[in-house]
């Protein structure tokens, strides 16, 4: 569907400026609401972001909760249906400034002030006016499904000595059935929330008293760790060094690079030996001081420098979400000192690399680009500033990716492409970012040089990037987007190994002995507890894949070498207490097989064979290979794939591990066709049924492949303990 709006525009509702334009235009609704309903409220700023809008109010002592909220959507949608437009007027700074003043608003008086001298716009819709720079949607009936999702505080401008604000957050959609969909959506997020995972899963905790610093579990400093080596890979091969800076640095250099005078209220201020010295919240002055610190020549352009370093920003509390939001974060930070020339290129191999990171978590769909210009806030003249803007703007499109304007959103040194990705509930998530600085490394800041190929001294561009983010905020966004269910080779556990009875202990830590030593993180369930629990448990943790040590994983196998002579003695239809396994040159079988791929083999249930995934699966195998257990052929059949693919899944089911058939249409394989082939590679696998089980226990006659290729599953007391059949597809 589309929507008018009153610059003339008609958009589709897909379009995210319309979806800004059309959130911005519903926050000026509810603040008409809200003064209808609190007369003499006082209004700071009502923006839209990303998932819905806000507008931070002054309700002068009153006091509101959520059960506020119904009263303030049923204004909403009254004044909605009156069907009143927005006003557009033009007015000069001191009649805007007037007009607040005898409305007594300070906050919009504040706002003004800060506004350079000539025309101000006013958009008016029923008894509101507010200042805005417009547009709005033509007609404000189009909103027709309103819901205001929570109530924060924050102060004003972000500074803990300013007045607390009211911030009330809403979304607004042109129909019904998109805010429906909105709420489901909701309520997976709920499920999927990262603060309630995280403690689920003991990746994470937070201490109220120390709010913003993440204290980190083993189990979630392992997908840290695996995720910063990850990055650290990815840039050691697109030509990045890695280097580390201090994290305190004098008040001297802060003040060079600009960032005292624009960014210090967002800094931790320390002093020693009566010195000012900051913790540092961005990591690009210590990059030009490494740059600086000996003489560098055109040669050594372009010189990436990477850093994963700790930062620390003195947010508001208010501000403070999870692990998303925080004071202290490590980013996958990286500077770029470059020619102009250079430019153009460096930020289309950074747009590659940021599109191979995003690909590999399966964020490649939907990629959205925003080019952020000049803020009122920057340093630098005007001039300078255009000209990076389209430096920007020509690289990006010479990557071959198009980008939306974000007026007035740059970092105050220089304009910026923002990334964002779309999770699998479909939310937005601004994480990769490239900056282009003329600022920092000028002789008006810190000075930075090289010698150009005419002898002369110049002063490179800097490129600021980072593909991630923070860390932090990408692994909360990681957990929500899996829902806690890692890939393989991101889980901070990819196997459990699960003894059937303490009998199994040993051999089940060798198994997982040889899983760690294969560089697979694997731990053993060593607890006294039912078998049923440990499963539960493990699937709890959202456990790549589980193995149950039962009689066939264990150290010393029921495993028999079958003497020439006793050959015949095979050739025999076999019961559900003796399963006969015929092993031929496995090895090479299992080498042969496209046994491995994703569209024929699950870990788990959940994530598709990757890359680790193929590692863990091979250590078992190779497990089984060593003991000498492997495939079956047969001699009634053709040596086929699928046949041989289905006994190996009968043999995993068996050891436990946890695989499903994917794609495959197995046929029927009657127990009867298992001969021995060659009695040099014979093996009998000797396997006791449950206790429990009687005489009636192999009316099957197919035990083993009971629930797999049978018709009907077995009796409930022959089924193997605690594992899962593999779901057959029926031809």
């Amino acid at each position: 569907m589309t929507i008018a709006f009153t610059d003339g525009t008609i958009r589709p509702w897909e379009d995210d400026e319309a979806k800004r334009i059309f959130w911005h235009s519903s926050a000026h609704l509810m603040a008409e609401a809200l003064e209808a309903l609190y007369p003499g409220v006082k209004f700071g700023v009502g923006p839209a972001v990303e998932t819905g809008f806000y507008y931070d109010v002054d309700l002068g002592g009153r006091q509101i909760s959520e059960s506020d909220l119904k009263a303030i959507e049923d204004k909403m949608m009254e004044l909605a249906k009156t069907k009143e437009t927005f006003e557009r007027k033009e007015v000069s700074k001191a009649e805007a400034m007037e007009y607040f003043k005898e409305k007594g608003d300070p906050y919009k008086c504040e706002l003004i002030e800060a506004l350079e001298d000539g025309t101000i716009t006013f958009y008016t819709n029923g008894h509101f006016t507010d200042l805005c720079r417009g547009p709005h949607v033509k007609h404000v009936d189009d909103i027709k499904a309103i819901k205001l999702t929570a109530i924060a505080g924050a102060y004003w401008k972000g500074d803990q000595n300013r007045q607390q604000l009211t911030r009330i957050y809403g979304v607004t959609f042109p129909k019904k059935s998109m805010l429906d969909e909105y709420l489901q959506m909701l309520e997976e997020a709920k499920k999927r929330d990262h603060r309630k995972l995280g403690t689920e899963l003991d990746l994470f905790h937070l201490d109220p008293e120390d709010p913003g610093q993440i204290f980190w579990h083993p189990k979630g400093w392992s997908i840290y760790v695996t995720l910063q080596n990850y990055m650290r890979e990815k840039l050691v091969r697109d030509g990045y060094q890695e280097v580390n800076t201090p994290a305190i640095m004098p008040r001297s250099l802060w003040e060079k690079s600009g960032h005292w005078g624009h960014y210090q209220k967002n800094m931790f201020v320390t002093e020693s030996e009566k010195r000012i010295f900051a913790v540092k919240p961005m990591n690009c002055p210590g990059a030009l001081e490494i740059f600086k610190s000996r003489t560098r020549s055109y040669k050594d352009l372009p010189l990436r420098l990477a850093e994963f370093g700790h930062c620390c920003r003195n947010e508001p509390s208010g501000t403070l979400h999870g692990i998303m939001r925080v004071r202290g974060f490590v980013q996958d930070d990286a500077h770029i000192l470059c020619t102009e020339e250079q430019i153009e290129s460096e930020v289309a191999k950074f747009c590659r690399l940021l599109k191979d990171v995003y690909k590999d978590f399966g964020f490649d769909q939907n990629l959205l680009v925003k080019l952020s210009t000049m803020p009122a806030d920057h340093v630098g003249d005007e001039a300078t500033w255009q000209h990076a803007e389209a430096a920007l703007a020509a690289a990006c499109k010479a990557s071959g990716m198009d980008y939306a304007l974000q007026p007035g959103e740059g970092a105050f040194y220089g304009p910026k492409l923002e990334f964002t990705l779309i999770d699998a509930l479909g939310r937005p998530w601004q994480c990769g970012t490239i900056q282009l600085d003329y600022q920092l490394p000028s002789a008006e800041r810190l000075d930075a040089e090289y010698i150009g190929p005419d002898g002369a001294k110049h002063h490179p561009v800097m490129l600021h990037r980072a593909v991630l983010g923070s860390l932090e905020r990408f692994i909360g966004i990681l957990i929500e987007h899996y829902a806690g269910a890692f890939p393989v080779w991101l889980a901070p556990v990819q196997a459990t190994i699960i003894p059937l009875t303490d009998a199994q202990n040993e051999a089940a830590k060798a198994l997982e002995s040889k899983l760690l030593d294969a560089g697979i993180r694997a731990e053993t369930d060593e607890r006294n507890e039912k078998m049923g629990a440990k499963i539960r448990a493990a699937q709890g943790r959202k456990v790549a894949a589980d193995a149950v040590a039962g009689r066939l994983v264990a150290v010393e196998l029921d495993v028999h070498l079958v003497a020439q002579e006793r050959a015949a003695e095979l050739h025999r239809v076999v019961d559900g207490r003796d399963v006969v396994i015929v092993l031929k040159k496995a090895g090479e079988f299992v080498k042969g097989l496209p046994l491995l791929g994703s569209d024929i083999l699950q870990v788990g249930v959940r994530n598709p064979l990757e890359a680790s995934g193929h590692k863990l699966v091979a250590i078992v195998l190779d497990e089984l290979l060593d003991r000498s257990v492997g495939v079956v052929r047969t001699v009634d059949h053709d040596v086929a794939g699928d046949e041989a693919v289905l006994v190996l899944l009968l043999l995993g089911e068996h050891l436990g591990v946890v695989v499903a058939v994917a794609e495959l249409e197995l046929e029927l394989v009657d127990v009867n066709a298992f001969l021995i082939l060659d009695p040099e590679d014979a093996f009998v696998v000797e396997h006791e049924a449950d206790a429990a089980a009687g005489s009636e226990s192999a009316a099957c006659g197919h035990w083993p492949l009971c629930g797999c290729c049978c018709q009907s599953p077995p009796p409930q007391d022959m089924r193997f303990r605690g594992g899962r059949n593999p779901r057959r597809r029926s031809p």
